[in-house]
């Protein structure tokens, strides 16, 4: 190998990473600015990454071009020919990105009110199914063959789905009994009206969906609505 083919070697070595990263920190710049959409702030990261790999990628190839030409000849003749998929599968991968940024952001009202860690988590679960999806799409778009991942990928979904409607209906039919309760009680029980029940008494401050908040001695007390309904109790009215 002569000198020139060093140089090259080593100067593709150390610019590849330094070019990719100035353009990804351009890139980043540029869409990630004040004024861009949320949205497309939010995917900054993942396409000014897709940048740097590019450099890398070209780096690459001119090193391989020093070894061995003939192969990037040929490399070059089959990448005409490769690149529309490529390009396809890369619009599929920063469109799940940015499809799950406006999932997540479209999800904040009904998340507003559950912890900050399980928020998190809500919104890691909805964006990893929409870019898994969106990743075995785009690899089925290069040209690999899925259909074993596909298989595994439905049967976990389809636990974690038959999971999540377990918990729901075995969890949520102690509150949808506190909510029946609850209306049945507002017919006869009114604020201000006073009650006695399991060994509690009070005056009724609000008929909440599922308790019944009173006021005695020892100051706001929250009775569950299935206490009155399965326990003899005495109203007062007001």
């Amino acid at each position: 190998m002569t000198l020139t083919g060093w140089i090259t070697i080593g100067a593709a070595i150390v610019l590849g990473p330094l070019i990719g990263t100035i353009v990804s920190k351009i890139v980043s710049s540029i869409i990630g600015a004040d004024h861009r959409p949320e949205s497309l702030r939010k995917s900054a990261k993942p396409i000014s990454s897709l940048f740097f790999w590019l450099c890398i990628v070209i780096a690459l190839i001119v090193i391989l071009s020093v070894f061995r030409p003939e192969v990037v000849d040929q490399l070059a003749t089959d990448f005409v020919d490769f690149i529309p998929r490529v390009l396809v599968a890369g619009i599929i991968l920063i469109g799940a990105n940015v499809l799950s940024t406006f999932a997540v952001t479209a999800l904040a009202p009904a998340t507003a009110r559950m912890p900050v860690d399980v928020q998190n988590k809500t919104n890691l679960v909805v964006k990893g199914i929409i870019v898994t999806f969106a990743a075995l799409l785009a690899v089925s778009q290069v040209g690999i063959d899925t259909e074993v991942v596909n298989m595994v990928l439905a049967a976990v979904l389809f636990a974690i789905a038959a999971s999540i409607v377990l918990i729901i209906g075995l969890g949520g039919f102690p509150v949808a009994k506190q909510i029946a309760s609850a209306r049945s009680l507002r017919r006869v029980i009114d604020a201000g009206d006073k009650i006695s029940v399991d060994g509690m008494s009070g005056e009724v401050v609000e008929v909440g969906p599922t308790h019944i908040s009173i006021s005695n001695d020892e100051g706001l007390q929250k009775i569950p609505a299935t206490t009155l309904m399965g326990n003899p109790y005495e109203i007062t009215k007001n």
